[in-house]
């Protein structure tokens, strides 16, 4: 189960790091502007930061598998809006661009924190620090291959036909999270029933405003 899991970050990073590349390339080559361009990277980091504290809180009070399959599929939605509008001359509004980023980020601050508070119960204990090493070194390794093969996609391919594999990749993340057993389901549920969505926010927050990132 914890591959499992691993295998459907893999996918879904790389989609997001792909499609990001992609979109801050585009942006610029049919703005001319660094500011708009930089704005892509703006409109992705804002709703994690604004959405940090509520989206643990309420990835506690429901199963973390649905929350995996319930965000993999607005993401889905949301490239699928893309190749929608792309469907002409190729050209997305800036606004639209920013909306979709956004969106995809949205999504990924409830996908995330869903995500990994599923290894400790996936993985044993003492394979845990070994298995958070093996994901921050994924996550990079698909940062990376996404910067190097972003460029040349954005060269070779049309923007429709990049957001189309994305929608693949994306696709393929959310069908592999379905595999996942997610073990002690009752407890968890038992727990968001017990604690109240305040405390859970207020300990959150207080959390956040301490921790060394």
């Amino acid at each position: 189960m914890a591959k499992i899991n691993s295998l459907t970050q893999k996918f879904r990073r790389l989609a997001i790091e792909l499609f990001t590349v992609t979109i801050l390339v585009s942006v610029f080559e049919q703005t001319e502007s660094t500011l708009l361009a930089a704005g892509t990277m703006v409109a992705r980091t804002m709703p994690p930061f604004l959405l940090g504290p509520v989206a643990g809180v309420l990835v506690d009070r429901f199963p973390r598998k649905n929350m995996l399959i319930s965000m993999g599929f607005i993401q889905i939605v949301l490239v699928g809006v893309a190749i929608w509008f792309l469907r002409g001359d190729e050209n997305l509004s800036v606004a639209t661009i920013y909306i979709i980023l956004a969106g995809l980020s949205f999504a990924n601050a409830f996908h995330r924190p869903a995500r990994m508070s599923l290894i400790p119960s996936l993985v044993d204990q003492a394979h845990l620090v070994k298995a958070n090493s093996f994901i921050l070194a994924s996550n990079q390794i698909m940062m990376a291959i996404s910067f190097t093969v972003g460029g040349w996609l954005i060269l070779s391919l049309l923007l429709r036909q990049i957001a189309f594999g994305v929608a693949i990749l994306f696709t393929i993340a959310t069908l592999i999270a379905i595999l996942i057993v997610e073990p002690k389901l009752q407890d968890a549920k038992n727990v968001g029933k017990r604690e109240s969505f305040w405390k859970l926010f207020i300990s959150g927050s207080g959390w956040a405003n301490e921790a060394v990132v």
